[in-house]
Order: structure tokens, then sequence, then C-alpha cells
């Protein structure tokens, strides 16, 4: 009788050790699916955000070759991206430029109305800002 006992106590244990594992495996496939429903997201955002920078990069591109003025900067106001017509205008090179605080380039009066039409433009709607130095309004 014993050893039927014994017997019985491995394949109670082993089946408790069956659905414990069984629980991880199923415990480890849901945090699984959650991680991968996560990347997935973002994935997406950073394609979106791709394609701004890529959108933005064109449009300052089509501004270069436009003769146009043109500016990328971040939420910061430091400058990404510069027209070549702004570099030969300036005098100043592209490394001189980029990551300085767009600010820098503004008239200490004009400072105000800049912030201003920096928040508009992040809307759409463009105003002129004068830019210090540069003896001529330009569209940021």
């Amino acid at each position: 009788m014993k050893d039927d006992d014994r017997k019985k106590d491995r394949q109670t244990q082993g089946l408790i050790q069956d659905k414990k594992l069984w629980e991880m495996t199923f415990n480890m496939e849901d945090d699984l699916l959650s991680l991968n429903r996560e990347l997935q997201e973002t994935n997406k955002n950073l394609q979106a955000a791709y394609q701004w920078m890529r959108d933005s990069r064109d449009l300052l591109r089509e501004s270069r070759y436009e003769e146009c003025f043109g500016f990328l900067v971040d939420c910061e106001g430091k400058i990404e991206l510069i027209s070549e017509k702004v570099l030969e205008y300036t005098g100043k090179s592209r490394n001189e430029l980029i990551a300085r605080n767009i600010e820098d380039l503004i008239q200490p009066s004009s400072r105000d109305h800049f912030r201003h039409a920096l928040r508009q433009a992040w809307i759409g709607i463009l105003d002129p800002i004068d830019v210090r130095g540069w003896g001529q309004r330009v569209h940021g």
C-alpha cells in the first residue's frame, strides 16, 4: 500500500508541477503579447516621426532651391536644419548655426514678436520676422 501511496503522491506532485509550468507559460505568453503590442505601437510612432522628419527635410530642400530662408527648429528653438540661402546671406557656416537657439539671431527688441510668430508658425500661420544683423525681414 505504501508503494501505491508514494506513486499517487509522485503523480499528484507531477500534476501540480505541470499545472504550475502551464500557468507560468500562459502568463509568459500574455506578457509577450503585451510587449509585442507595445513594440508595434512604438514602431508606428517611430514611423510617423521619421515621416515627419523626411517631410520637413524635403520642405527645407525645396526652400533651398526656391531661394528662400528656411529653418527647422526643435521644440526648444534650437536650429536643426537651415537653408543654403540663410548661410549665403549671413556668411556663417552651418556648424556655426546648427544647435544654436534661433532667438540668438533675433534682435532683442523683436524677440517677443518672434516668439509669437514662432507659435503661430507651429499652427501654420507665418508672420514676417526681423533677424538681427540681416537687415531685412524674413519668414521664419
